[in-house]
């Protein structure tokens, strides 16, 4: 008799222990398949307490709380066009931080407004400080980067020339005033020595 009643409680272990171990595997493919489900909800599906589905996916090191929905936009690139998905806020924070262009990634992007800096450079009609950009007042010179890239630029040639003015006027008062002190220094020197 004791022999049967073991027997009994072993399959009953067995089953419960079976039982467990579905109910867990159940539970964590409901939970990664409906990621913003709540606890409640998947209790309700499976029949068991809320607390019961929050131990289950503990000891699973699966998230407890339910993901809040993230409404997606569609967009295209405006540098490549291909398709692709972001989630809305960033798209409105982008929209009121006046973007314009949506590009696909950080490569797309540099490419693009690398684009859009060249033409919007072609098509200026005045210089920062409203000087006229005709051909008569544009200097146009290439530099080569630290890499060894070689750049075209354009610039006015008023600017430039105004520039070049103060900077020599600068050096010219910068050596002055070297050119002074030294003079007041071998004063200073050569009075010290005759007294």
């Amino acid at each position: 008799m004791v022999n049967k009643l073991n027997a009994i409680r072993n399959r009953k272990d067995r089953a419960e222990e079976e039982y467990s171990e579905s109910l867990r595997g159940a539970v964590v493919e409901l939970r990664r398949q409906n990621p913003m489900w709540t606890l409640q909800t998947i209790a309700n599906v499976m029949g068991v307490s809320r607390e019961r589905i929050r131990q289950l996916l503990k000891s699973e090191n699966m998230p407890t709380a339910a993901v809040k929905e993230l409404l997606i936009v569609v967009l295209t690139c405006d540098f490549c066009g291909v398709t692709f998905e972001r989630p809305s806020r960033t798209h409105l924070y982008n929209q009121n931080q006046g973007t314009v262009a949506a590009f696909c990634g950080s490569e797309c992007q540099r490419k693009g407004l690398g684009k859009w800096q060249h033409q919007k450079t072609l098509t200026r009609t005045e210089c920062n400080k409203g000087h006229p950009m005709t051909p008569d007042n544009v200097v146009t010179f290439a530099t080569t980067s630290t890499t060894g890239r070689v750049y075209h630029a354009r610039r006015c040639r008023t600017c430039r020339n105004t520039y070049a003015r103060d900077y020599y006027r600068r050096k010219k008062q910068t050596e002055t005033l070297v050119h002074l002190q030294n003079l007041v220094e071998e004063v200073r020197a050569d009075g010290d020595g005759t007294e």
